[in-house]
């Protein structure tokens, strides 16, 4: 009876009525029969309060959980086990560039932030006695919510679906072992006559980045990894394929599956925003739905938007680093990590450059020194024992993707629909789009550096200055098609881009077999409905499968693929 009782204590009430301080007016909160809110209210500050209510009504262990993964503060519950993913936050400094970030939003995201924040905190202050189960076990309380929780999750939904770093040490690691060109050999579905050039003055140990990776990789349990369970498919169809004659849009995200769902379905209607869909628990709005004019659907670019710089140190004062013939001084960050069971909190110094956060911190627990970035001595005798590891990447960087996402909810044709998009910093994403007006299309959405040399496939030289970012591919000449002739629009984590785009983008894309497979079934039917677009949704044809059996002879040469 008192384990009964302890766990439904904190569910949330979903009828009656309930005091909101702060409401301008009254809110009107339906729940249908699976459990989805609809939230109505005369203006969008009261909107907005409302859902963080609702949100911290039905998920506000997963929002504390959230919140505590970005700012690197999961020791304090958990102890020794998440000390590691702590130190990865921090070094990476999510809570540093949300901090900043929080300046740069515009007044009317920045309204919705406070009013969402002061719905979450009027929960938790009604509901200290009747918090969810985890609290309880734990003997934790949840601290009042500022803004830079909201922007803080954001970052780590970006570092989920961002791995660049990772792939480029992998790869250098790679050269290491077997060289340049049979590493090249080696990549999937490598262009052909495109080698792997090493950057001047480079060498690599098979042990580069040893310690950061192995960080990175323990931090799995409370981020997720970045590649189980994710391929992301979406698509949409003009009115000419369509049975009722106005295009149709159909997206499955393919997240790390949870419990609870990383996703929150909702219904907002205040203001001048009317949109449904699916949210983020602890930020506000929708980020995959459509609204009374427009729909959009989302998948991963698969984007390289980080780069490894090797940075040397100072031997006599290793908060110097050099560039271009001259030391720098390094912004250094005292980081202080308070660990359940510890008497005193572990502290990491954090080194920044102008490429970023020094990465080779992330040393073994054990406190061995990391290996050096190259292995060996530079071409010029420079000590090998001072290089290291930064990070430069986008989502380290102010941005104002929050913003885009209030205004994509709020955007009625295209035009504003783009100009949603030309705000979106990081993730980079593929977007889908329909409109009541027959419109469909496809649009790319992120920063995208633009590279003073090489492709930052493999690691570059910090010292030189030959391999800086000399800015962005400009929005509007972003990848993006409206109206496309074939009728339709398919996007699976696949290569977006032909040679004869005019900007490099190097990215990570997956193999293109979803792509054709569902570019497959919607040509295989002439008009498509919400029935067959479910059929498509639950294929589960593998071509590359049937191309493996073909090849080991266990299938007739004629077989449709």
């Amino acid at each position: 009876g008192l384990a009964a009782t302890a766990v439904r204590r904190p569910l949330p009430r979903v009828s009656g009525r309930l005091k909101l301080p702060g409401l301008a007016e009254p809110v009107q909160v339906l729940r249908d029969r699976w459990g989805v809110p609809h939230i109505y209210a005369a203006s969008a500050r009261d909107l907005f309060m409302a859902q963080g209510y609702v949100h911290a009504q039905d998920r506000l262990w997963q929002m504390e959980l959230q919140r505590r993964t970005g700012h690197g503060r999961l020791a304090e519950l958990f102890g020794e086990i998440a000390l590691d993913t702590d130190r990865f936050v921090r070094v990476m400094g999510f809570a540093r560039v949300a901090r900043r970030e929080i300046g740069t939003l515009g007044d009317e995201a920045r309204q919705q932030v406070e009013a969402y924040v002061a719905g979450v905190n009027a929960y938790i202050e009604q509901n200290r006695k009747r918090l969810p189960i985890e609290f309880t076990i734990l003997r934790a309380r949840p601290e009042l919510w500022q803004p830079i929780d909201v922007v803080v999750w954001g970052k780590m939904m970006a570092q989920n679906l961002a791995r660049g770093w990772i792939t480029e040490a992998l790869r250098a690691q790679l050269v290491a072992a077997v060289g340049p060109e049979r590493a090249a050999a080696l990549e999937p579905e490598y262009l052909a006559g495109h080698p792997l050039t090493l950057p001047r003055g480079m060498r690599y140990s098979r042990d580069l980045a040893a310690g950061a990776l192995r960080v990175a990789g323990a931090t799995s349990r409370f981020i997720g990894s970045g590649e189980l369970g994710q391929g992301s498919n979406a698509w949409v169809v003009g009115g000419a394929r369509s049975a009722s004659g106005k295009p149709l849009l159909a997206n499955d995200p393919h997240l790390m599956l949870q419990m609870p769902s990383v996703w929150y379905e909702n219904h907002l209607s205040g203001g001048d925003y009317h949109v449904t869909g699916v949210s983020l628990p602890g930020t506000p709005g929708v980020v995959i739905g459509h609204n009374e004019r427009i729909a959009w659907g989302i998948t991963n670019g698969e984007n390289d938007v980080q780069d490894l710089f090797v940075e040397r140190f100072d031997p006599a004062d290793p908060a110097r680093y050099q560039f271009r013939g001259e030391w720098l001084a390094a912004e250094i960050v005292r980081e202080e990590i308070v660990v359940k069971g510890r008497a005193a909190p572990h502290v990491e110094e954090v080194r920044i450059t102008r490429h970023g956060p020094i990465i080779s911190a992330l040393m073994p627990a054990d406190g061995s020194q990391p290996p050096s970035a190259s292995g060996g001595a530079p071409a010029d005798g420079q000590p090998a024992a001072n290089e290291q590891l930064a990070l430069r990447w986008t989502a380290l960087e102010p941005g104002q993707t929050l913003d885009a996402a209030l205004m994509l909810n709020r955007a009625r044709d295209w035009a504003e629909f783009r100009a949603a998009l030309a705000r979106w910093t990081s993730p980079t994403l593929n977007f889908v789009y329909a409109d009541v007006a027959g419109h469909f299309g496809y649009a790319f959405a992120g920063h995208m550096p633009l590279r003073a040399q090489g492709d930052g496939r493999l690691p570059s030289p910090g010292w030189t200055g030959e391999h800086e970012w000399t800015g962005l591919i400009p929005a509007d000449e972003l990848p993006r098609a409206l109206d496309p002739a074939e009728g339709f629009v398919v996007t699976a984590n696949n290569r977006i881009i032909g040679d004869d785009y005019p900007y490099p983008m190097p990215s990570e894309y997956l193999p293109g077999y979803r792509a054709a497979r569902i570019t497959q079934l919607i040509e295989q039917t002439e008009r498509h409905d919400a029935r067959s677009f479910g059929r498509i949704q639950g294929d589960q044809r593998s071509l590359p499968g049937l191309e493996l059996a073909a090849l080991a002879g266990r299938l007739p040469a004629e077989t449709p693929l």
